[in-house]
């Protein structure tokens, strides 16, 4: 059972600092994708020395106040090629729909 805390933090925001957090530790990554939801945080990371997927499966992680992560979160990795014909996971809308957080445009 995943607990969701109450944050005076928006999801958004929350997704910033994981975006900027990933693109430290990753530095080859070439884009990132935020796809809205309210109480969790979708992300997409473009990252060029993954290896190739046939669909895009996301990792969950549970909320981490303590590391500055407000919200339960779920990462996607695929290289950037893939994202012109994988679908986002079903529940996550479509490509239409994702906002780039990085680089901003």
């Amino acid at each position: 059972m995943t607990v969701v805390q109450k944050s005076t933090e928006s999801v958004r925001d929350a997704a910033w600092k994981l975006a900027d957090y990933n693109m430290q530790v990753s530095p080859d990554l070439t884009g990132i994708y935020l796809f809205p939801a309210e109480n969790i945080i979708r992300l997409v990371l473009l990252d060029p020395v993954t290896i190739p997927s046939e669909e895009m499966v996301p990792y969950y992680f549970n909320a981490y106040p303590q590391g500055g992560v407000s919200y339960p979160s779920a990462i996607v990795v695929i290289r950037p090629e893939e994202k012109a014909f994988l679908p986002p996971p079903p529940d996550w809308g479509g490509w239409e729909t994702a906002i780039q957080l990085w680089p901003s445009e």
